[in-house]
């Protein structure tokens, strides 16, 4: 009889590595595409088989959209196969390895080879699983009351008449979370050279966010020149701002 006995001290390595050209804001949160690419090295187990039992999911909005056929054998080293994702549109992603029971980053594989070698997990890149893509920013709008065209070119307004309406329209999916809020300002430069501020939070449940200013509170500030000045940042630090000037009086 011949037996063939195999040393095998090598422990299978799951790779997983992101290309990514931005920061993440608020930890999860990125405003630009993101590429991940993910390797799985070992050389007792056929990678076919192990590829199916590691049911590798990436979920865009608990919807999966990988599947076993998208894993190749990488060319120079046969013991490899590789993945490769592109992350693009504006969503919540979860990517799940075998039965992964957190996405706190640590190893989530829980998978040994022939030999009982326990596979290593060694991640490149923050949020490796769990992860908001935020490209589209926030929009702001200033209207100011009851106006008239001025020879300027500016707007004058009755003080007793002249009210300021800012919306902020989110304009996207909303993705505030207890670790990212929307966070917004108006600063109101007032005929005294003084300037009144208001800063506020929303958590995003709304897709639109409107702040009002009475006439009577505007005539209260006197009569003169105006400036508003608004922004707005979602989540993922896409920031916007506008400006209105107009004469009360």
């Amino acid at each position: 009889l011949v037996y063939e006995i195999v040393t095998d001290k090598t422990a299978p390595i799951f790779k997983l590595t992101y290309d990514d050209t931005t920061e993440p804001f608020n930890t999860f949160y990125f405003s630009s595409e993101r590429k991940a690419s993910l390797s799985f090295t070992e050389r007792t187990i056929d990678h076919a088989d192990l590829i199916r039992q590691m049911n590798l999911s990436v979920e865009k909005d608990n919807v999966k959209i990988s599947s076993d056929s998208d894993w190749k054998e990488d060319e120079k080293d046969k013991t490899t196969s590789k993945y490769e994702k592109n992350f693009e549109e504006d969503e919540e992603y979860t990517l799940s390895i075998f039965d992964q029971s957190s996405l706190d980053g640590e190893n989530p594989i829980g998978f040994k080879d022939l030999a009982g070698n326990t596979c290593e997990l060694k991640v490149t890149g923050k949020a490796p699983f769990h992860f908001f893509i935020d490209k589209t920013g926030p929009t702001v709008s200033i209207t100011m009351g009851l106006k008239n065209p001025a020879e300027d070119g500016k707007y004058y307004y009755k003080a007793d008449n002249c009210g300021i309406v800012v919306t902020f329209d989110d304009n996207d999916r909303n993705y505030a979370t207890e670790n990212g809020k929307y966070e917004y300002s108006v600063t109101i430069c007032t005929p005294s050279g003084e300037t009144k501020t208001e800063k506020w939070e929303a958590d995003g449940t709304e897709s639109k966010e409107v702040k009002e200013y009475s006439k009577e509170e505007i005539a209260g500030l006197g009569d003169g020149p105006y400036r508003v000045i608004v922004t707005a940042k979602d989540p993922a630090g896409n920031a916007a701002k506008a400006v209105a000037s107009a004469s009360v009086g």
